[in-house]
């Protein structure tokens, strides 16, 4: 087999890996806002898609849930929220973090 076919199978091998990824795992992007807020807190992390279409996870911070429990140092400054895109919202607050 050449070289030039094996890196072709290669890099084949690696986009159907990629895929077969993203497939198993549940992008914020498939779920309601309500369900990844719900997924990020029971997981901690939640997939989205990058623009190159792989599956990346995403730890942003504390839980929106637990948003009351975040108190930022310095003046004024207050907790911002993280966002996914979601099915059903453009920016769905899934954390906090200063």
């Amino acid at each position: 087999m050449s070289n030039k076919i094996a890196v072709t199978f290669l890099a084949a091998g690696a986009l159907l890996s990629a895929a077969s990824l993203a497939h198993t795992q549940q992008l914020a992007e498939e779920m309601s806002c309500a369900q990844a807020v719900v997924h990020y807190e029971q997981n901690g992390s939640i997939y989205v898609m990058t623009k190159r279409k792989f599956a990346v996870p995403v730890t942003v911070g504390t839980p929106i849930g637990q948003a009351d429990t975040v108190f930022c140092t310095g003046s004024g400054a207050q907790p911002r929220p993280q966002t996914v895109r979601t099915r059903d919202k453009r920016r769905c607050a899934i954390a906090v973090r200063c």
